[in-house]
């Protein structure tokens, strides 16, 4: 089979390449220090640690760890997140609310396959995390960005937008926003 026989979805022809892999290309050359792509440098990685731990846990329980696990994720984690949501954030979760993902992406692209359908509006802080834009825009979600400044979101801005589109999804990082580093100030939180 050849890939002029293939018929890709529509949505498909939306998509770019990714301008974060791009990023992360220059990660590994000698001698530069990136900053675009948040990643903590080498030396702060407790690489003996997590070693240690990794023989550990595969010693102790290797045969249940190198099988598939339950799609929810690793019970034991779960289970032990029950308290912390708990006690951390006051969320009283039940143990069939709690879903294990590979990292905040897999959640907020999951999060979007359930909630938005083709031309839904998203409010986004402008300017947004790419990433976040670009798995919006595989939904096809109507993305329109709301002003910010040096406290982050405009909040008049956004009054005015939500009456405007009625949108789905806010989406903000209201600290250390991606990409600018700004945090929300207390009084537009």
């Amino acid at each position: 089979m050849n890939q002029e026989t293939i018929k890709y979805a529509k949505r498909i022809d939306k998509l770019t390449g990714s301008a974060i892999r791009e990023i992360f290309k220059y990660a590994n050359v000698p001698g530069l220090i990136s900053f675009a792509g948040g990643n903590p440098g080498k030396f702060a990685l407790p690489v003996e640690l997590v070693a240690q731990i990794s023989h550990d846990l595969m010693l102790k329980k290797g045969n249940e760890l190198l099988q598939y696990g339950q799609t929810e994720g690793y019970l034991p984690l779960r289970e032990s997140l029950i308290p912390y949501l708990t006690k951390t954030f006051g969320v009283n979760a039940k143990l069939s609310e709690v879903l294990i993902t590979t990292g905040s992406m897999q959640g907020f692209d999951l999060m979007l396959k359930s909630l938005i359908n083709p031309g839904d509006a998203v409010l986004t802080e402008s300017p947004a995390f790419l990433g976040a834009l670009q798995a919006m825009n595989a939904y096809e979600a109507n993305i329109i960005s709301v002003k910010s400044d040096s406290q982050g979101i405009d909040i008049d801005h956004l009054q005015e937008m939500m009456k405007r589109h009625h949108p789905k999804l806010l989406y903000i990082i209201p600290t250390f926003q991606n990409p600018t580093g700004i945090s929300l100030s207390l009084e537009r939180r």
